[in-house]
């Protein structure tokens, strides 16, 4: 696969012998931090809320995540990490806007309705806490730097557009989709399945000669 940047790294863990399977209960800590932004908003969180909603201690959180900052960095990572493989292809296989498409539904009928709730208030209070701001800037850069070497080859093989260059192509796919995730954070009933085929597929038809 073609990465056209460098991943952003996440927290690293910490020394010491936790109960149970080790990435098992990280993820349920971060699966918990989820469920209480999505709850009681981002400002709610804390590493109580957290514990008390994993059905663990603080001591429990700490252990993965020394603060609040590093487990939503976490959270973050966890989430563009997912989202970011959504548009890797095998560099020997042919550019399939509607297989990307098809992806991209596929992911979001797996998840729940919080999801971009979820995501669009750790949008909105990134520019708050800079090493927050960081990472989310550095995995923008990356998805950018990867969607726009994809739709360069896309150009190459003929089922991309020519006429616009691949970089500000990608700028503004990523645009619609930023805001296509706000409304569906504010306005979930209006967006049903069937409108978001008919939306993805319209925005793919843009990208397409």
């Amino acid at each position: 696969m073609t990465t056209a940047s460098k991943t952003p790294a996440a927290p690293k863990a910490r020394r010491g012998r936790p109960q149970g399977d080790h990435e098992a209960r990280k993820k349920a800590v971060l699966a918990a931090a989820f469920t209480v932004i999505a709850e009681e908003g981002y400002a709610s969180v804390s590493l109580r809320k957290v514990a008390a909603q994993m059905g663990g201690t603080t001591g429990t959180v700490t252990y993965y995540f020394a603060n609040k900052e590093e487990l939503l960095a976490a959270l973050a990572n966890d989430l563009y990490a997912q989202y970011d493989h959504l548009i890797q292809m095998p560099d020997d296989a042919p550019v399939d806007l509607d297989a990307l498409a098809s992806n991209w539904l596929t992911w979001n009928y797996d998840h729940s309705p919080d999801l971009w709730r979820v995501i669009v208030q750790l949008l909105a209070y990134a520019p708050q806490e800079p090493a927050f701001a960081s990472l989310v800037q550095q995995w923008t850069h990356h998805f950018l730097d990867a969607f726009t070497a994809l739709l360069a080859r896309g150009q190459q093989e003929g089922v991309v557009r020519k006429d616009i260059e691949a970089s500000l192509l990608a700028d503004q796919f990523s645009a619609m989709g930023d805001g296509l995730v706000m409304l569906m954070a504010t306005d979930p009933k209006r967006f049903d399945p069937e409108r978001l085929r008919a939306l993805t597929a319209a925005a793919i038809a843009l990208l397409k000669p």
